[in-house]
């Protein structure tokens, strides 16, 4: 049997089909619409005839968060990046609903969201004009969609477990962000996924600190509020739109506008809703000298040597390679490599160098300590209890779970490394 979906299909009509699979759904029609205290809720009729609830809620008169809640989809258990502010935060109290043959409108004095009557469709915009739009309608000649609207993926039994939304892509808009990442600076065109990785190397889309927040060039930035796997498609199957989900039943994301498409106040305007970390100290921003490893302190001081001869300056070092690496993880100086550790630091701290050390996250099977730290429970596991393996490493070796306080004191009692 064939896994397409099964659609009536009349080009007449512009009814559209879906290269995609049945376990596929998107909304269609708003069927009901009620104001309350946290925003504006939606009973949506989707195109498997379910019924998913969308909130949207004000949270300054240029942010809004917009959350979408498929039928038998549980809350419980969910972590975001954003959670529920106190109502007395909200600015659903400065905000107005209204409504006329052809839209419903939700709108501040700096943004206006209009909701189509016809077919599920969310416009936004500022001053009058159109800032961006979810895309509705982006399908090929044969009247296939090429991409599926806001929408959600079930399992057998048609509970969500992923959800997906998609904005129409302007001619010449161009995007950043999406934390560190190695590949061009401008993402259009790119798909890229969201999802830590130990990425070895510097020159794939793997990185080891991605984010799922990125800027348009049209002067409004997205954060998709989920801390599971999430994916951007950003115009890299489709030129007229781009598109965002992830493996969250619950599509939930924050949507910031500047006025000015000045970028410093589009970003704390980002801040100001997710929280600022400490600026690191200055010294950090200076001159690095690293690679892929130091393998010595000799190798160390002869590359400050010759920095010297130079005349460069240096501000850190950084050595990945300065454990056992039968002791990896526990942090334990090779002491045949690197002799008198301290007395290195010292002489580097004296010329003004500070010391990065690689904190390896992993603990090797064949590691004197690995025992202690799996009877205390110190590793991460899988559903079924079993200790969760990195065989891609030469070695078979475990994460180390940062999460718990014990681990974090085990770690700080290793401080005087």
């Amino acid at each position: 049997m064939s896994n397409k979906a099964e659609t009536q299909y009349n080009p007449q009509c512009g009814e559209r089909r879906t290269i995609f699979s049945d376990e596929y759904d998107f909304l269609t029609k708003i069927e009901s619409v009620c104001a309350k205290e946290d925003g504006i809720h939606f009973l949506v009729r989707t195109w498997k005839d379910r019924i998913a609830t969308v909130r949207i809620t004000f949270l300054t008169p240029s942010v809004f968060r917009f959350v979408m809640v498929p039928e038998m989809t549980a809350k419980s258990h969910r972590q975001t990046v954003v959670e529920d502010v106190p109502e007395s935060e909200f600015e659903t109290k400065n905000a107005e609903f209204t409504e006329n043959e052809d839209l419903y409108i939700y709108e501040t004095n700096q943004l206006s969201l209009h909701f189509s009557k016809n077919y599920w469709e969310m416009s936004i915009y500022q001053n009058g004009k159109l800032l961006t739009k979810e895309q509705a309608f982006d399908t090929n000649v044969d009247n296939r969609w090429k991409q599926l609207p806001t929408g959600f993926r079930v399992d057998a039994s048609g509970k969500s477990i992923a959800s997906f939304e998609q904005f129409v892509l302007f001619s010449d808009e161009q995007f950043w962000g999406f934390g560190e990442k190695f590949t061009h600076f401008n993402k259009r065109g790119q798909r890229i996924e969201c999802w830590q990785k130990d990425a070895l190397s510097t020159n794939t889309e793997d990185s080891y600190k991605s984010h799922p927040y990125f800027t348009s060039s049209r002067g409004y930035s997205v954060l998709l509020n989920t801390f599971t796997r999430s994916s951007f498609d950003m115009g890299a199957s489709s030129w007229i739109s781009y598109q965002m989900g992830s493996d969250d039943p619950i599509l939930d994301y924050i949507f910031l506008a500047e006025e000015s498409k000045d970028y410093k106040k589009l970003l704390q305007q980002y801040l100001q809703i997710t929280g600022q970390i400490p600026m690191i100290p200055q010294w950090a921003f200076g001159f690095w000298m690293s690679k892929c490893s130091y393998m010595s302190r000799k190798e160390v001081e002869d590359v400050v040597a010759d920095a010297e001869k130079f005349g460069i300056g240096i501000d850190v070092i950084h050595i990945d390679g300065w454990q056992r690496q039968d002791m990896s993880g526990v942090w334990e100086w090779d002491t045949e490599r690197f002799p008198e550790p301290e007395e290195m630091i010292k002489e580097l701290n004296k010329k003004n160098i500070h010391l990065s050390l690689w904190n390896y996250p992993y603990l090797q099977e064949d590691s004197p300590a690995f025992k202690e730290l799996a009877e205390r429970g110190f590793f991460i596991k899988i559903k079924k209890g079993i200790l969760q393996c990195l065989k891609r490493l030469q070695i078979q070796s475990f994460c180390v779970l940062a999460l718990i306080s014990q681990i974090r004191n085990f770690w700080h009692g290793m401080r005087n490394v």
